[in-house]
């Protein structure tokens, strides 16, 4: 009997499929990543990235861990609990003054209106001039702090007893305005919302500081970047693909935030999300911020602190890499 032979194309297929599964066989782990983080839609672009399954494509394993306030998810960081974590130039800002070196691989929103002054009405204040002399909740070391005394030094209320500020976790300000405590406090989403949960049943007054910028920022350390660059660079990716498609379609975000922020509810998240600007990128304006923050924290603390080049603590380097348009600091 004649032997069969294979054809040519079953030898080549064979090679193909044979190619194919050892190739698999060897395809690397996803890199694992640990992330703290603060849950609000400030940080939405890394939810996005998420949610899209970005990270996943990326090659990436990113173990999530969550925290209330974003001084908090620092420390996680510096304590080496975390690989990454988001926080907010003020926490940073304290943490450089105290000698520490977090470094900063870039920005991932700003926003003017993001934090603010809330009162309910029916208490007499109406403008920044009308908090002279009452009780203002504000969660002490965090941007919110910044926040209210820029408002404050703008409407003249700089001089001692001008504000009698009240140190007020975010999460419990909508308790301490119900029970009177405090008069107004200055938070941010989503303990700033009124009507809406934790202020639902409240009709409120929002105050804004002119000239007053807030950033979120995404950290990490020396010896994260020495031993996982790349799966630094592959996080950065992941959350510039996130980027272009907000940017593109800004509410493309909101299915992503609700089912990312499950206990943020629904329908005000669309509004909180409008009100920050995501935004990858490290530029002069983010060094003015944290300069004036160092400056304010070292007045706070009436004691003379190392001065930091905050020029030094951020890392440029990945981020020129995958947006170079996004880096606009001088020299770069």
């Amino acid at each position: 009997m004649r032997e069969r032979r294979p054809s040519a194309a079953w030898v080549a297929l064979g090679a193909i499929v044979v190619a194919v599964a050892c190739c698999s066989s060897l395809s690397p782990r996803p890199q694992r990543l640990t992330l703290g983080i603060v849950d609000v839609p400030a940080t939405g672009l890394v939810h996005v990235a998420k949610h899209s399954g970005f990270f996943q494509q990326a090659g990436l394993n990113v173990r999530f861990v969550s925290f209330t306030q974003e001084a908090d998810a620092l420390d996680a960081l510096l304590d080496g609990r975390v690989d990454l974590a988001t926080t907010f130039a003020t926490p940073f800002a304290a943490r450089a003054l105290a000698g520490d070196t977090p470094r900063v691989l870039t920005t991932i929103h700003q926003s003017s209106r993001n934090t603010r002054i809330v009162v309910p009405k029916g208490r007499g204040i109406v403008g920044p001039e009308d908090l002279r002399g009452r009780r203002v909740g504000v969660p002490r070391g965090t941007n919110a702090e910044f926040f209210l005394d820029t408002l404050a030094a703008r409407a003249g209320l700089d001089a001692p007893g001008d504000l009698r500020e009240v140190d007020v976790r975010p999460q419990d300000a909508a308790a301490a305005l119900r029970r009177r405590e405090v008069d107004a406090v200055a938070v941010w989403y989503p303990w700033a919302l009124c009507g809406h949960p934790p202020l639902e049943s409240m009709e409120c007054t929002e105050l804004f500081a002119d000239g007053y910028t807030e950033y979120s920022i995404l950290v990490t350390r020396d010896e994260v970047i020495a031993a996982r660059r790349d799966g630094l660079e592959r996080f950065l990716r992941a959350l510039s693909r996130a980027e272009a498609l907000v940017v593109k379609w800004p509410d493309a975000a909101i299915p992503a935030l609700r089912a990312e922020l499950p206990d943020h509810g629904g329908a005000h998240l669309v509004e909180a999300w409008h009100r920050v600007t995501p935004q990858l990128g490290l530029d002069n304006l983010l060094l003015a911020v944290l300069d004036r923050e160092s400056d304010w924290i070292e007045q706070r603390m009436n004691v003379p602190v190392r001065p930091v080049d905050f020029r030094a603590l951020l890392y440029p380097d990945l981020l020129l890499e995958i947006e170079p348009t996004a880096v606009t600091l001088l020299g770069y």
